[in-house]
């Protein structure tokens, strides 16, 4: 019995360490563009958030989005997004795809640019990677959702 306990701790602190190191992603930068390629929004490799050169927030991971006072504003977690009271608000893919209850979808295409009920919105993100797909959408989701309610 004392010869399977070593390697049985050996192993759970192994499993330990990679679920807090894949908890723990880091997000690579990136820049959300506007109209004539104008930077909206700039996040950096830290995880930090700038518009107009102000910070504005900070990935925790590539799931937590926090304002700039370290406050939980959007968690994403088993294909939801959620408000920091734990209310869920839309589905959302593994490639950034939104759809809320009332059928409307956004979503990026090959390209990188941000489409709304497949309609160019004028957003597109820099690089085009696909794994920055859904950070960006959690960010513009935030943005939209945040000025849609309190114009």
């Amino acid at each position: 019995m004392k010869k399977l306990l070593a390697p049985c701790i050996v192993l759970f602190l192994f499993v330990i360490s990679c679920q807090e190191k894949s908890e723990k992603q880091n997000i690579s930068a990136f820049e959300i563009k506007g109209e004539n390629d104008v930077v909206f929004m700039e996040i950096k490799e830290d995880g930090t958030i700038y518009s107009n050169n102000n910070l504005i927030g900070k990935f925790e991971n590539q799931n937590i989005l926090k304002d700039k006072n370290d406050h939980i504003i959007l968690t994403l977690k088993e294909g939801f997004l959620y408000d920091d009271k734990e209310n869920k608000l839309v589905a959302m893919d593994e490639n950034g795809k939104i759809e809320n209850s009332s059928g409307n979808t956004l979503r990026w295409d090959e390209n990188g640019e941000l489409l709304n009920n497949e309609k160019k919105s004028g957003f597109k993100i820099s690089p085009v990677k696909q794994q920055l797909f859904q950070p960006a959408s959690i960010l513009l989701y935030s943005y939209l959702h945040i000025h849609l309610n309190n114009p």
